[in-house]
């Protein structure tokens, strides 16, 4: 069991699009490594927002509604008992070390002023221990990357923090891994990294080299997620690959203020705001490019079947080593589910046909009004530039169209 040790990273903010610019300028040598040890998955999809997308990561499920960002006072926001996730998978596998390191972002009660629904939420989903934020660096009244709410479940404290979090939670990382040494364990690295606001990085954080000059909120952002590609090199290397898996996924797409087109960013079901970077590698993978049709909602399956225990039932998600999707669903509500009744609703489902042909299908729009919808061919229009009428092609319409229905999206 020593050797069934698991690091998932998620990465906050960053599309598949970001990732490869930061690469081209050979500033991503972390991830370059992963990707020349293992599989780098090139068609990996996760939901527009950061709440359903982790959502999606923990449990297995397309999910939709906005419930669980940051300190909203939303009802039924944390994640229902019934659902098993990513951490009682590893219990189950019996990895006793099941840590959760970074943003939970998944609910618990905004008006205590304790946290103590806070500290407990990830408990009662599995994991053992968790020092993190609940939500993003500007939530539960924190300001900045230096000016956060700390939660740290071993002390059992929930208070401000003047540290500079990624730091500390790197450093806190490492250090439940040499205390851990030898024991199974798997860790959740929910990084902030690279979420607004956007910042010069510190220099005990940033790559060797890297500009220090930053103009815009762009150049902060590449540089942030430069240094969360540093941070998990710093992370990685003592440990043994062979000894690990290590999967490093994005939560959804660039965000809209830096995007080189904000209504195509996250928020959006467009490619640059729900195609993220993948990466998976460990012992016994053989390195290679995938371009298969993969989802967020496939990483708890993955770990099943890497600790060879079996997923829970109903589960959307397969392994990544395993089978192929049809389709893939992506989404957010927008004011459709008792949200901000101005913000449109988005949903999108992809599909992968005979040969080789990939579509995607949009839905959006507002609440009581018609929904608006686009058919891509992603193979012919990978830039989405030119949407066709979904009736001139009926059957891959109303395939794509159903399951987002039967998924629950308007």
């Amino acid at each position: 069991m020593v050797n069934k040790n698991v690091l998932v990273v998620t990465l906050d903010d960053a599309a598949q699009a970001d990732t490869d610019e930061l690469r081209a300028a050979g500033w991503m040598p972390t991830y370059d490594s992963l990707v020349a040890q293992g599989i780098e998955y090139r068609q990996a999809y996760c939901s527009p927002q950061c709440s359903p997308s982790r959502r999606g990561i923990f449990f297995s499920k397309f999910y939709f509604s906005e419930s669980g960002v940051g300190c909203d006072p939303m009802p039924g926001a944390e994640p229902p008992l019934s659902l098993p996730s990513i951490a009682d998978v590893a219990a189950t596998a019996l990895v006793q070390n099941r840590a959760l390191f970074g943003k939970w972002h998944l609910g618990g009660d905004p008006t205590d002023p304790t946290g103590s629904t806070f500290l407990t939420a990830p408990l009662v989903h599995g994991f053992t221990h968790w020092q993190g934020t609940p939500g993003n660096m500007t939530s539960c009244g924190g300001s900045g990357y230096s000016n956060w709410k700390y939660a740290n479940t071993a002390a059992g404290t929930y208070s401000p923090s003047t540290l500079y979090s990624p730091l500390e939670i790197e450093q806190q990382l490492s250090a439940y891994i040499a205390a851990h040494s030898g024991e199974p364990m798997f860790i959740k690295w929910s990084m902030n990294l690279p979420h607004a606001p956007f910042h010069t990085v510190p220099t005990s954080c940033r790559p060797p080299g890297y500009p220090a000059i930053t103009i815009t909120d762009r150049d902060r952002f590449k540089m942030m997620l430069a240094a969360a590609d540093y941070q998990l090199g710093r992370v990685l290397a003592p440990l043994a690959l062979s000894d690990w898996l290590v999967i490093v996924i994005g939560d959804n797409g660039t965000p809209e203020s830096i995007s080189p087109d904000p209504a195509r960013a996250k928020n959006s079901t467009y490619e640059r705001g729900v195609r993220i970077p993948l990466v998976m590698a460990g012992a016994g993978l053989i390195p290679s490019t995938s371009e298969k049709l993969v989802s967020g909602v496939d990483i708890l399956p993955t770990l099943a079947d890497y600790w060879t225990v079996a997923p829970p039932t109903g589960i959307d998600g397969i392994s990544l080593v395993g089978g192929t999707h049809g389709f893939v669903l992506v989404g957010q509500a927008g004011g459709w589910f008792g949200g901000n009744p101005a913000v449109p609703g988005d949903w999108a489902a992809i599909g992968n046909f005979t040969g080789g042909q990939r579509w995607k299908l949009r839905r959006f729009g507002l609440p009581n009004q018609a929904l608006t919808e686009e058919l891509y061919d992603l193979v012919a229009d990978p830039d989405e530039l030119v949407p066709l009428v979904p009736n001139t092609h009926f059957a891959i319409s109303l395939y794509l169209r159903n399951h987002l229905l039967a998924a629950g999206a308007p």
